[in-house]
């Protein structure tokens, strides 16, 4: 995060986050840009990572959604914990009958099978981290953890392994589920140098609270759907302030072409937005 006399403006590109399951990502994407692409886009690509690199335009740069495997074991130890919750319930082990009996190595089993999961994806982000042709073109890798899985011991204990894990990369999370949004959890994201993702969902009943916050140098924003980009503008600026890096992303629908063209209109529109604004003398100048 910046101090008093930065001396340099922040790094800010715009961009579209495309879903998982896409399979072409040559989405538009402008010179100095950026597009959030899944780990598996680097892993399965015939040619390798060097391949989708040279896809990108000149200056263009990569963030890394990590997929469910990261946080498999959150949801693995939530569903393990006696308190009912999860998959089975109380029912489950009712009665303390065979049926009950069964549940703990099935429980030992999934549990096994997930851990292996997380170790076998954190080793394969180790490996894309150290690819040659990634170096210098990845400026976040994003980890994601999605409502099915609430704020909890469980939950907070994965959070924390998985920052040990993966420290040293330029990390945003992002929570899907209201409950993550805590004096606790932001300050923890300071002390590890995590960026807390600021997620600008579809209105719905369940919302997230909106809160704009810098918890590292890198700021993560991701967005979904249309609407207008001045208004957006006036937060980017303030969140450019407290910045070395800010990335704007505005997710696809779906893979369909015209869901991303969509989201790179948008992305496309922020920028021109965010131009005028640069290009504009301060108030009060």
């Amino acid at each position: 995060m910046r101090g008093e006399g930065w001396p340099e403006p922040a790094d800010v590109r715009f961009g579209v986050a495309f879903p998982d399951g896409a399979g072409a990502f040559a989405a538009p994407a402008s010179p100095g840009g950026t597009l959030e692409l899944p780990l598996e886009a680097f892993l399965g690509r015939e040619g390798g990572a060097a391949a989708l690199a040279a896809a990108l335009p000149a200056g263009a740069d990569f963030c890394i959604r990590l997929g469910r495997d990261f946080v498999g074991p959150a949801l693995a130890e939530r569903r393990a914990e006696p308190d009912g919750a999860g998959a089975g319930g109380s029912g489950a082990a009712e009665g303390g009958g065979p049926r009950g009996r069964g549940a703990v190595p099935a429980a030992a089993e999934v549990t096994a099978r997930v851990e292996a999961a997380y170790l076998r994806a954190a080793a394969a982000c180790r490996r894309a981290a150290d690819d040659p042709a990634l170096r210098g073109r990845v400026a976040a890798w994003l980890l994601e953890f999605p409502s099915s899985i609430p704020y909890g011991p469980a939950a907070r204990r994965h959070l924390d392994r998985a920052l040990r894990d993966l420290a040293g990369l330029p990390l945003a999370v992002a929570f899907y589920g209201a409950d993550w949004y805590s004096v606790r959890v932001v300050e923890g994201l300071k002390e590890r140098g995590a960026a807390l993702c600021l997620l600008d969902l579809p209105r719905g009943p369940a919302g997230l609270p909106a809160i704009d916050v810098a918890t590292a140098p890198l700021v993560y924003v991701k967005r979904w759907g249309a609407g207008s980009p001045e208004t957006w503008i006036p937060r980017l600026e303030a969140l450019a302030l407290r910045a070395e890096r800010l990335r704007v992303l505005v997710a696809a629908g779906s893979s369909a072409p015209e869901d991303l063209l969509a989201a790179a209109d948008q992305a496309a529109a922020l920028r021109r937005a965010w131009a005028i604004a640069a290009a504009s003398p301060a108030e009060g100048s």
